[in-house]
């Protein structure tokens, strides 16, 4: 699926998400008044630390605007999503890469998110 977004085509290399879509599905479209973004669980009140806060929205994508507010990790226009159970994936486009971490916890260690994008970027 994420190298389907990378290159918007099938395995077997059928073209089936133009390049126009792809670059509208991965450009922000929110105003400034929107940001930053924030999404927190359903059992906490406030955000310790908030991870949108770099980030802006795409058609069904969160996608890097700022990487100075991301501590300088990741690349301006890196899309992807981060799911309830800390399940994450990402595509950049600009290092032509996907990645996926899979967890099925709620309230997932905020550490893992962050050791995952750091060893991405830093072994990349």
């Amino acid at each position: 699926f994420a190298q389907m977004l990378l290159t918007g085509k099938t395995k077997t290399g059928t073209k089936i998400i133009s390049n126009s879509m792809l670059k509208m599905a991965t450009t922000n479209h929110l105003k400034s008044s929107f940001f930053p973004l924030e999404i927190r669980n359903f059992d906490v009140e406030m955000l310790e630390e908030n991870d949108l806060e770099s980030y802006g929205w795409g058609l069904g994508f969160r996608v890097m605007m700022d990487v100075e507010k991301a501590d300088n990790i990741g690349s301006v226009g890196e899309f992807g999503w981060a799911g309830a159970a800390a399940t994450y994936f990402l595509v950049d486009n600009s290092k032509n890469m996907t990645a996926l971490l899979m967890t099925q916890v709620f309230s997932g260690l905020p550490d893992l998110k962050n050791d995952f994008y750091n060893f991405i970027y830093t072994n990349f």
